[in-house]
């Protein structure tokens, strides 16, 4: 799924389940921390999922802290409560964009863009397979 179908899909439960207004429920915290973690797994910024939720970059960190403690040890509990939202988003997995060295090294205007490049080819954003022609 792309970024923006995720957002939203994430956008849809936020305003169904009234996420984005301040609350102690358990239930709603949890549906927070799912949603957050599956925000941040498609690249969102800590700001940006937090501006979505109406709360600060730290408690964004902070539930999704708390998503990562409670997969590994409140697993039955949590996966109850979230469950909708299990089902809702499976399958969904982040699909890193096919990038072109060329193209980005063409595109760059500065230094910074093209350490930038470097750093994606050290991190191998780019396809080994492919042939580059040179004039």
């Amino acid at each position: 799924m792309t970024q923006q179908e995720i957002l939203d899909m994430v956008l849809f439960y936020v305003e169904r389940d009234e996420l984005n207004q301040k609350g102690r429920q358990q239930e709603k915290i949890y549906k927070k921390c799912f949603l957050m973690n599956k925000l941040r797994e498609h690249k969102y910024t800590f700001s940006f999922i937090g501006n979505v939720f109406n709360q600060h970059h730290a408690s964004t960190i902070h539930n999704i802290k708390t998503h990562i403690d409670l997969t590994k040890w409140n697993t039955e509990h949590y996966e109850t409560i979230i469950g909708e939202y299990l089902e809702a988003f499976q399958n969904t997995d982040y699909e890193e964009p096919t990038r072109i060295l060329v193209d980005d090294i063409l595109e760059c205007e500065n230094v910074y863009q093209l350490r930038r490049v470097k750093r994606w080819i050290t991190e191998n954003k780019y396809k080994t397979d492919t042939v580059i022609e040179l004039i």
